[in-house]
């Protein structure tokens, strides 16, 4: 039994239903920014803040993400900030605060 994954398995979109318009597919990039954004929405639920925060980071210098997705990423690395002033890490948070400036 091989390991081996079809290409284009992964990605394949659902079938339409009859009379129901498919969304226009996705870019590459938009895909991985969106995955990217997930990933670290997924890890800050998951009180994995410094991971989050990292893919965050990556979100603002990544070129290609729009509007909605950076400030998405600001408002996340402000919650983890606030965070960490909360809880007495002030260092951490004035790390963000510093690479946000």
């Amino acid at each position: 039994m091989s390991d081996e994954i079809p290409v284009g398995a992964l990605a394949a979109p659902p079938t339409a239903s009859a009379g129901a318009a498919a969304p226009p597919p996705r870019q590459p990039r938009a895909l991985v920014t969106e995955r990217l954004m997930n990933m670290a929405d997924h890890c800050m639920h998951d009180h994995l803040l410094r991971q989050a925060a990292e893919m965050y980071f990556e979100m603002l210098h990544r070129p290609g993400a729009g509007d909605p997705e950076t400030d998405h990423a600001r408002r996340c690395l402000l919650e983890i900030a606030e965070h960490y002033e909360l809880t007495g890490k002030p260092h951490q948070a004035r790390g963000i605060y510093e690479q946000l400036l």
